[in-house]
């Protein structure tokens, strides 16, 4: 759904305020994780001891959208001979105008018009490259696309974070087993992860959209060194042995938090800008699709080796996330880099 989302954001706001837009819808996603996370616990420890309590919520649940799609549905009925009889109404006025408009047609616009189809005639339409693109088809457009070095980054960079924030699932299982939190309070304080990722993307949006793309990659190449300091933190406080203490378990929560608030911005800002930006809009949406395939194979690959990576510590585990976290923020800085040179040329 995320991809139709962004290209009916991306047309209704301008490019000037794209950044700060998307950064405050993707901050809903993160916020249903972290809400998630925070219900979870006693929802499974509810229905286990009152299962008929979850059963009937979600009857209540169920029939109440039933009722809500059956009411919006009956609305929709009432409103649509209002809407055609002010349809047309409003053609007809138009009609009227259009009428009118063409007794005084100037000779200059006759004169316009005969330029234009000289220009049509030498093969010179003034089409924008876009419309020349939306011709051909999605598969001639995926050769072209893969070939694009800015948007392989883009994809490189997307990947090593989707695995990255992935990786947020472990969470409970690591401060239940390396740091002795009981699994209540484990699930809670993993919250903090993606608490830091919605913050960071509702307020780094701003920032973004001000910034020229040599701005942008300084400001996600400093984010990106933040980020790999926390998971490097974290393995060597996982080595350590020295985990059952109260201030290492807050050590540990500031740390994810402050984890997810550095990549957020790379996660969700430059990818799908780029994208929109850059990508023809008929195709768009199917590369922005496609664009998270890469992320979920890496992803995929990561959770098949990760038991091996926590046998004795958790320590390796850490330093293999920074170094996709460091993949990332060269990708990403080094595609900024090259948007500004693009950009100059013009």
């Amino acid at each position: 759904a995320w991809p139709a989302m962004a290209k009916l954001a991306k047309d209704s706001f301008e490019t000037e305020v794209f950044g700060r837009v998307w950064g405050i819808l993707v901050t809903s996603s993160r916020i249903g994780s972290v809400t998630g996370g925070l219900m979870l616990a006693p929802t499974i420890a509810i229905g286990w001891q009152y299962p008929i309590l979850i059963v009937s919520a979600s009857l209540f649940l169920f029939s109440w959208m039933v009722r809500y799609q059956g009411v919006s549905h009956a609305q929709n009925s009432v409103y649509e001979p209002v809407i055609q009889s002010t349809s047309i109404s409003d053609e007809d006025s138009l009609t009227e105008c259009i009428g009118a408009g063409s007794d005084d047609k100037s000779s200059d616009d006759i004169s316009s018009d005969g330029a234009n189809s000289n220009d049509s005639g030498n093969g010179t339409d003034g089409a924008n490259p876009n419309q020349q693109e939306s011709q051909i088809t999605f598969g001639q457009a995926m050769r072209l696309y893969c070939v694009d070095p800015e948007l392989l980054l883009v994809i490189a960079s997307e990947a090593m974070l989707l695995t990255v924030m992935d990786s947020g699932g472990l969470l409970p299982l690591y401060l239940n087993k390396a740091l002795g939190v009981d699994v209540s309070t484990a699930a809670r304080m993993a919250t903090l992860f993606p608490s830091g990722m919605a913050i960071s993307a509702f307020i780094i949006g701003f920032p973004y959209d001000a910034l020229r793309p040599t701005g942008r990659a300084n400001m996600l190449l400093g984010l990106g060194c933040a980020a790999i300091g926390c998971f490097l933190a974290l393995g060597q406080e996982t080595s350590q042995e020295s985990t059952k203490s109260d201030s290492t378990i807050w050590q540990t929560g500031s740390l994810l938090f402050l984890a997810g608030a550095t990549i957020a911005p790379a996660k969700y800002l430059p990818s799908t800008i780029y994208v929109l930006e850059n990508i023809d809009s008929e195709h768009s949406g199917k590369v922005l699709a496609l664009m998270d395939v890469p992320g979920y194979v890496v992803s995929a690959i990561f959770f098949k080796i990760y038991p091996s990576l926590i046998e004795k510590t958790w320590s390796p585990l850490w330093k293999v996330l920074a170094g996709m976290v460091f993949i990332s923020t060269a990708s990403i800085v080094t595609q900024q880099l090259m948007e500004n040179s693009r950009s100059r040329r013009r």
